[in-house]
């Protein structure tokens, strides 16, 4: 995964260990392979820049008829009231690297490819990201044309 090589030279850079927990046997997700490398990418940077110390872990899992993505960090975590904005763009928590597109683009692309993202953080707990995509369906579907 382009990913983990990408991000582990950051990690190294942070002195923080990337942390990977991908299954063997994943059937393909109906997104753009270049789009969910590029939310991951935005994910585990985040995770990196905001944790701070030990590792971030990104795990890749099936769950039912999706694929589950999961980047977690021991950073200072993000209050439930903070937690609408962080999606908007220019818009962040805390004293963060970036112009706090990162996050915005996660989730428009994340929907972009019939996805949805969470968020599960508490302060002084760090934060959990997922995002699921839905499997890439093994007959393609007919468009119908109004």
């Amino acid at each position: 995964m382009r990913v983990i090589d990408l991000c582990s030279t950051q990690a190294r850079l942070y002195e923080r260990e990337l942390v990977t927990d991908i299954s063997s046997t994943l059937p393909l997700v109906a997104g753009d392979p270049m789009r969910v490398e590029q939310v991951l990418i935005n994910l585990v940077h985040n995770a990196l820049s905001y944790s701070r110390s030990g590792a971030v872990s990104l795990s890749v899992a099936q769950d039912g008829d999706q694929i589950a993505y999961s980047v977690s960090d021991n950073g200072p975590g993000i209050p439930l009231a903070q937690q609408a904005q962080i999606w908007q763009p220019y818009k962040r928590y805390g004293q963060g690297p970036g112009l706090g597109l990162g996050l915005y683009i996660v989730r428009r692309l994340t929907e972009a490819m019939s996805g949805d993202v969470q968020l599960e953080s508490a302060p002084g707990a760090g934060s959990r990201f997922t995002i699921r995509l839905p499997l890439q369906n093994e007959r393609p579907q007919r468009v119908q044309l109004p």
